[in-house]
This record gives structure tokens, sequence and C-alpha cells, in this order.
């Protein structure tokens, strides 16, 4: 029972007192409520607790047995306590909601609840959420409860009343989202028969997990559908596209079909997670033609080979093929038209009205005469590129967006237990001598290496410089040493208030981040040596070794701890135009605003974090000040510090990105997220308004950082364009903010969303 005032006291008997004529009682039953209420006005200390709770039980006796658990109790006289004091309509909806029977019909329905009444950052959303409880308990199952309220919470990004429409159960589609969650087939209903296919198929115990549970969430931003490891295939959580739930089940089915086929025949991810290869991009090349064309040439040459050897899985193909074409015919490029094109061209039986072009018979056989992944990749280094440039001209601004029945190789992981050296030693000496260069490809573009770096000298106030070099989108080439970075870390001068309404919001903020703290443990399955025994799997060995000889052992299980390793540089632009005034507010005050509650949530959860500006005033004079570094504490002097920061000058980004990642770069934690927050275009005295010279500039900025496994993700304003975004940040790792006045709502929303 939470602690209670007399005014606290005092305001729960009224609030219950509304109720109780609200639900217009029987004689009988409003007098008793009245007499348990004028006993818990009147209480101590002591004698509070069995009062309000006799109060309880009178008002609502069809839910008698809730009071009997002591912390179903104490929640719901916290979060009455909360609502109370929130405004007494409120307070009066929620203990309403209560004697309703709307909290659910037994003790997990009413935890559940208010687990997720503690998640939530809004009020309002929470008085929705009460509400909408008790429709969403009858209708779906805790699982389908969870997902219903994360679509509904995405919502709030873009239209918070969709979201309060959506937790109430009042939208018009509220009942169509409903029925797509009971129709979906979800993957832990699966997993266990897909990792016997993926046994059967491969021969290996691999390990088969929902996407969420991956580190990384460029997955997400990305929308990938599957991910293949050498020794896990990560699938998402539920599939509910299709009307029939046979059909989402089938979908699963060809999607560990494919990866299947890619650890049978030598693709991707037989090497992916080894510390050579995080993604595809350090084996084709950090180009985006390179990276196109090996998509093409692997996803076309597994395939083929899993139409061949695996002739019962030609069904399955042909229905992920014509589904996708289906369902996303409006988006498809020429890159991923040409893709569809070759797949169709191999399938069981391609479509009449698909006829298949030239290049696609190109490519078909370019990918046969290949075994393995290395023989793909030096094909695509001597790949005459000519013809594909004609037929998809966007083939060098962006990357193909995978089938969502095909793996996704540029997601960044370095594996605990990587695959062995041995085995792709193995897979390069397999490697034809017959794939000698025919043809030259454009010359590719390496990564600049790290920066070059001046040490401060005394008589210079300038400090220690870092040079990067930038890159130049026409002459298609780096331009060296470039751009001078100066580093400063600003002093601690005076201390700075945080405002009431930031420390108030931050403190929300830091209670919904606490929920990230704790560690999930899952368990490796279906091992033929581990840490624990797997009782029901024992039984299923000692059932088979009666009817065959020796029968796989495959009951043991291991325990996998997951921790949260993360660091994160929050990057704030502090450029001139963050001294305009937004509302009542300056912009640049709203950031630093935004940057201490972010702060305040980060500390909670014990992320490791750093808080720098950028600024910059011509290539030789870009600045970058570090207001919170990774090892400083989050404190009265750090908070000071981010509120001192002041509008300077201009904004050169690009070499403001590439410096925030060389610092991340000297991190050792496995997740690494650079978070910007900027208030317009990237510009300097030097650049052309003509050109999109800095944009491409920046592009290639966040995908240096990628190819060292930083994601980056930007927040801005409406300044920026959105075709300007996309440019700049791959796989649309961005969002627009309609005004700057969001900012505080939505970023700890984000890193939440991002970092999962």
């Amino acid at each position: 029972m939470p602690i209670m005032n007399s005014t606290s006291q005092q305001l729960l008997c009224y609030i219950l007192r509304r109720v109780c004529d609200e639900l217009a009682l029987t004689p009988e039953r409003a007098a008793s409520v009245a007499r348990h209420l004028s006993a818990a006005q009147s209480a101590n200390e002591q004698e509070i607790q069995p009062a309000m709770r006799a109060a309880l039980k009178a008002l609502a006796p069809e839910m008698a047995w809730m009071f009997e658990l002591p912390a179903i109790v104490e929640d719901v006289m916290s979060f009455g306590l909360r609502f109370a004091n929130l405004s007494e309509y409120a307070g009066a909806a929620y203990f309403s909601a209560m004697a309703r029977g709307g909290f659910g019909a037994t003790p997990e329905q009413v935890r559940h609840l208010h687990t997720w009444l503690r998640r939530l950052l809004h009020e309002r959303f929470s008085l929705s959420l009460v509400k909408g409880w008790r429709l969403l308990a009858e209708r779906l199952s805790a699982d389908e409860i969870d997902l219903y309220l994360e679509e509904a919470l995405d919502c709030g990004e873009f239209n918070p009343l969709m979201t309060q429409q959506l937790l109430e159960c009042q939208m018009s589609n509220s009942e169509a989202i409903m029925a797509r969650l009971r129709r979906e087939y979800r993957l832990n209903d699966i997993d266990d028969e897909l990792e016997t296919l993926l046994f059967a198929l491969t021969g290996e115990q691999i390990v088969v997990a929902p996407l969420r549970e991956l580190p990384s969430p460029l997955a997400t931003d990305r929308q990938t559908r599957l991910i293949c490891l050498h020794r896990g295939v990560y699938l998402p959580g539920s599939v509910g596209e299709f009307p029939a739930r046979d059909a989402n089940r089938q979908w699963y089915l060809l999607q560990t079909v494919i990866a299947a086929g890619m650890l049978v025949f030598g693709s991707f991810p037989c090497v992916h997670g080894h510390p050579d290869y995080p993604n595809a991009a350090k084996l084709a090349g950090i180009s985006l033609l390179r990276q196109n064309l090996f998509y093409l040439l692997e996803y076309i040459r597994v395939v083929e080979a899993i139409r061949r050897a695996w002739p019962g899985s030609r069904r399955l193909l042909e229905f992920g093929l014509n589904s996708e074409a289906e369902r996303h015919a409006e988006r498809i490029g020429d890159i991923e038209r040409l893709l569809f094109d070759a797949l169709r061209q191999i399938s069981a039986a391609p479509r009449d009205n698909a006829p298949t072009s030239e290049l696609s018979r190109v490519l078909t056989q370019q990918a046969a005469n290949c075994r393995n992944v290395f023989e793909t990749a030096e094909l695509v280094r001597d790949f005459d590129a000519a013809a594909l440039l004609a037929a998809c001209p966007d083939i060098t601004l962006r990357l193909l967006h995978p089938l969502g029945f095909l793996p996704d190789f540029m997601y960044y992981a370095i594996l605990s237990i990587p695959p062995s050296d041995e085995r792709i030693r193995a897979l390069r000496d397999a490697v034809s001598p017959s794939l000698s260069p025919t043809h030259l490809l454009a010359e590719a573009v390496e990564l600049p290496s790290a920066p070059f770096i001046l040490p401060a000298q005394p008589d210079d106030p300038r400090g220690t410089r870092y040079l990067y070099h930038e890159w130049h989108q026409e002459q298609h080439r780096y331009l060296p040493r470039h751009c001078a970075v100066h580093e400063r870390e600003m002093p601690y001068q005076k201390p700075y208030a945080v405002s009431s309404e930031a420390l108030l919001e931050g403190e929300r903020i830091r209670r919904v981040f606490e929920l990230l703290k704790p560690e999930e443990t899952r368990k490796e399955t279906r091992l033929p040596e581990g840490d624990d025994i797997n009782p029901d799997r024992l039984v299923e060995y000692v059932s088979a070794s009666k009817h065959e000889p020796a029968p796989p052992i495959r009951f043991f299980e291991r325990p996998q701890i997951r921790k949260r390793d993360m660091t994160v540089l929050l990057l704030l632009d502090i450029s001139g135009s963050t001294g305009e005034m937004a509302a009542q507010q300056k912009t640049l005050d709203i950031e630093k605003q935004s940057a201490v509650i972010l702060g305040q949530g980060l500390a909670a959860v014990g992320d490791r974090f750093a808080i720098c500006g950028f600024s910059s005033n011509g290539r030789e004079r870009c600045e970058f000040l570090v207001f919170k570094d990774f090892a400083d504490d989050w404190n009265q002097a750090s908070r000071s510090r981010v509120l001192s920061a002041i509008p300077m000058s201009a904004t050169r980004m690009g070499a403001a990105l590439r410096h925030a990642g060389y610092r991340l770069q000297q991190e050792p934690a496995r997740q690494k997220l650079l978070l910007i927050i900027t208030d317009g275009k990237p510009l300097d005295k030097d650049y052309s308004p003509e050109t999109r010279y800095a944009q491409h500039d920046v592009r290639m900025a966040c995908l240096e950082n990628r190819r060292h496994g930083i994601i980056t993700f930007c927040v801005s304003t409406q300044e920026n364009s959105r075709s300007d975004l996309e440019l700049m940040f791959p796989e649309r790792r961005f969002v627009i903010l309609g005004s700057i006045q969001e900012l505080r709502r939505l970023l700890p929303r984000y890193y939440m969303k991002l970092t999962r």
C-alpha cells in the first residue's frame, strides 16, 4: 500500500464516492461502500490499508478475489492515487473501470495491465489503456495484447489522438488489427519444427530465434524479415500478412528453407559474424554498385541451387515470389525488378506476363559459374557493369531492398563464437582459378584510414586537430585530409538550473528506462552437449532409443544471458540557426533540454554515453565540443556543461559524423549508436548550393561508420526535405519532426526503439 498523507486519503475517498454515485449501485451496496469509506476517511496509518481494501471489495464484489493479493492491491492503490492526483476525472475513470471488471478476469491480466501502465510515458495514454483493457483482455492473448499495444504506440509518434483511440479500442480499424493478430502465426509456435527442418537440411544444430533478439536495430531500419548467421536463424516474431493462418506458416517454412540453402551452398551466412566479415560490405566493397551486384548474384545463385537440390521446395519458392510481387508491386524499383525477373526465370513456373530480360539471363548465367560466396565476390570485382548501370540507374544511389524471404547480408554482427577460420579457409580454397579478370569494374572506393592527428602545440590555442578526408561525389574520390576537426572539452564554469518541466520529464524517463536494465536470459536448445538437460527432450531420446540403435543426442540446453552492451554518442547541432526562436524557446535550448532528459534515462539504464556538439566555419575550422565524455559521471557538472552550449556558426556535418564515429570506434561496446539532432541542412561557406556535395559527403560518412559497426540515426526538423535525408542517411535511419517542440517527447522513445 502506498504511503498516503491525509490529503491523499481524503482525495481517494472522495473519488470512490463519486464512482459509487456514477455506478448507480443498489441501496444496500451503496450503503456498504459509504460505511467503509467513512471508516477509511478517519482511519490512522495502521487502519487505512484494511479499510480501503474493504471499501474496494464493497464497490466491486465480483473482483473480491483481486483484493486478496497484496501485490495487486498495492498496484491498484498506487495507480488509483496517481490518476486521482492527475485529475478527479482520471481517478474516477480508473476506479470505475475496476468496479466494472475492466482490469481483467485473472490475476495475470490485472498484473499485465499495470505492467503496461508503468511503461507508458504519457498519462493520457495510460487512461486510454484503462478504458480499453477489458475488450483487449477478452479478445486477445497476453502476447497478442503486447503486439497490439506496440502498434498503437508507434502511431503516437505522429498522431497521439490515433494512439488514444486505438488504446480505447475505439478506432475504426481496432477490430481489424485484433483479427490480424488472431490469424498470425507466431514463431514460438513453430520454432522447434523449424530447428528440426534446419537440422535435416544442413546436418547442424542451428538455433531459431526472433529478430528482436538481435542486438542491432539495422534489421528494423531496413524492414528485414530474415537474418541468417552460421549458428542462428532470426525470423519475425510473428507473420500475419496473409489472410489464411496456414499461409503465414508457409512463410516461415520458406524462410527456413532459404536459410538452410544459404548455409549448405556456401553463401555469406557461412562467414557472417567473423571479425573479418561483420557484414557483406567487407567482402563486396563499400561501393553501392558492388554491394547491389553482390546481392543479385548471390541470391540468384543460392535460389537456383535450392531449386535443383530440393525439388520439394519449388512450390514454396513460387509462393514467395508471387506473394512478394503482389504485396510490393507499387514500391518495387529497378534493382528489385531485376531480381524478381531473374528469380522468376529460374523458378518452377515463371509467369507468362513477366518476360525475362537479357540482363537477368546474363546474371543467372554468371551466378551459375560460382560455387560459393568468395567466387561471387571475385566475379563482382571483375564484372562488366555497363549494362547494369544502363538498366538500373539508381544502383549506385541506394541499396537493394531484400525480398522478405531472403536474408539481409548488411546486418553488422561480430559473434562471440564466430565461424571458424578453417571453414572460411576451406571456402576460400575452393575458389575456382578459372575466375580470372576479364572485365574491369569502376575503380573500387576504399574506406579512408583513421584521421591524421596533429598534436596540440604550446602556442596554438586550437588544440589537437584531426584531419579527415571528405567525399567529392562528382570526382568520385576522397579529398585527402581536407577537413580539420578541433576537439575541445567544455570546461565547467557555473551551475545551470534544469527547468522543473525537464526535471519532471527526466524522472519519468528514468523510471521507464529502468525497465530495460535487467538481463534477459534465454536458452539455446536441442544441443548435443550443454549445461542443463531438458526433461521433455530426454524422454523423446529414451523413447526413440527403443526403436533405433543410436538416435541423435539433442536434449542438452545452454543458458544465454543477454546484457545491454550499448554505447551512444548524442551529437547536437549548435550552428547559428539553432539560436532562432521556436515558439517561446530557442531551438538549441530545446535540444539541450532533450539531451538532459535522455541523459537521465541513459544513466538509469547504465548505457555508456557522451554528449557533444558540432559547428564549423569552413573546412579548416570544424568545431567538436565535448560536453559529457563517455567516462564522465552524469552529475550537476555534466548537465551544466550541456546547458552552457551556445549557437555558433555553420554546419559541416560530414566531418562531425566522422569524428563522432572515430570516438565511438575507441569504445569496446558491442552496440554503438550515433544519434544526431539537427535543425537544418549541411551548410558551410565553401559548399555550393547548386550541388548535393554536402549531402553525398554525409552519406559516405554514415557508410564509413556503418562499416565499423556504428548505427547513425538522425532526428531532423522539416528544414530538411525527405529526399535529402534519404540520400544522407541510408536505410531511412532518420525521422522528421513536424516541430522542434516534439523533440523532448520523442527522443527517448526513438532511443528505446533503436536499442531494445
